[in-house]
């Protein structure tokens, strides 16, 4: 006897569990998740086989998928928040004792901005 195929059910987007998901044109067997995005930018897409929700589940349980749903969650909650560290409040090139901050500072520094801007890029294609 055959498996039987799952289809997209558009009634899952309804359920604040699975906000990130979106349907694949022309693929009702496939799902789209918003946050995950492949290499060009474009939606992750995901086979729902015949496992239905459990798919979805087993997609939102990936650890990429559960690091993109944090950094979601923090820019929706404030989207300026940086989660900056005491010495990254200083002024820029130095840290809070006055000093001029170290190359490791420096390159922490940069790489909260990176995620910072990672952020609101993700959060104005999920608002758009």
């Amino acid at each position: 006897m055959a498996e039987k195929q799952t289809y997209f059910n558009p009634s899952w987007m309804i359920s604040n569990e699975f906000f990130w998901l979106r349907p694949v044109d022309k693929d009702r067997t496939m799902a789209a998740c918003s946050l995950c995005k492949n290499f060009n930018g474009s939606a992750k897409t995901f086979a729902l086989s015949c496992m239905g929700v459990k798919a979805l589940r087993s997609h939102a349980d990936g650890a990429k998928h559960r690091e993109n749903a944090k950094a979601y969650k923090i820019a929706r909650s404030n989207p300026l928040e940086l989660h900056l560290t005491h010495s990254d409040k200083s002024t820029p090139g130095q840290n809070s004792t006055g000093r001029p901050k170290s190359t490791h500072e420096l390159s922490n520094t940069i790489l909260i901005v990176s995620k910072y801007y990672f952020i609101k890029e993700l959060w104005k294609s999920l608002v758009l």
